[in-house]
């Protein structure tokens, strides 16, 4: 399950391996002698998402998001994970706009644009 604003992002052209997890999140500190020290204080939900292609209507969803995002300042993400149970919060949208132009379909009338992939980063990190 892919919530995003209550828009299901649960789509057929979901590719193989799309990335769920959390990173850890450090606090960084110079000392006197020079030596860098990095304290973990909690991870930070991440995924990452590819699609093969989207239809007109989902690039208007991806669209609307964005555009609430810039409202809000995030999205809200109900996320099934296989080790940690289910996500649900606030994260940040990115898309990546390095889509490649496959092919011309005659019955759209129009291009395909292939290789969609978001990338969801939670706002808040979580204690250890």
């Amino acid at each position: 399950m892919i919530n995003l604003n209550e828009y299901d992002f649960e789509l057929s052209t979901i590719n193989k391996d799309p990335e769920f997890g959390y990173k850890p999140e450090y606090r960084e500190y110079k000392m006197l002698s020079g030596k860098i020290r990095r304290d973990t204080i909690g991870h930070r939900f991440i995924a990452k998402i590819s699609y093969a292609y989207l239809s007109d209507t989902e690039i208007g969803y991806l669209v609307a998001l964005l555009q609430a995002q810039k409202t809000t300042g995030y999205v809200t993400a109900e996320i099934s994970t296989p080790h940690e149970g289910t996500f649900t919060g606030p994260v940040f949208l990115e898309v990546n706009e390095t889509q490649k132009r496959y092919a011309y379909d005659s019955v759209l009338a129009r291009y395909v644009w292939v290789n969609w992939e978001i990338i969801l980063t939670g706002t808040e990190v979580e204690a250890l």
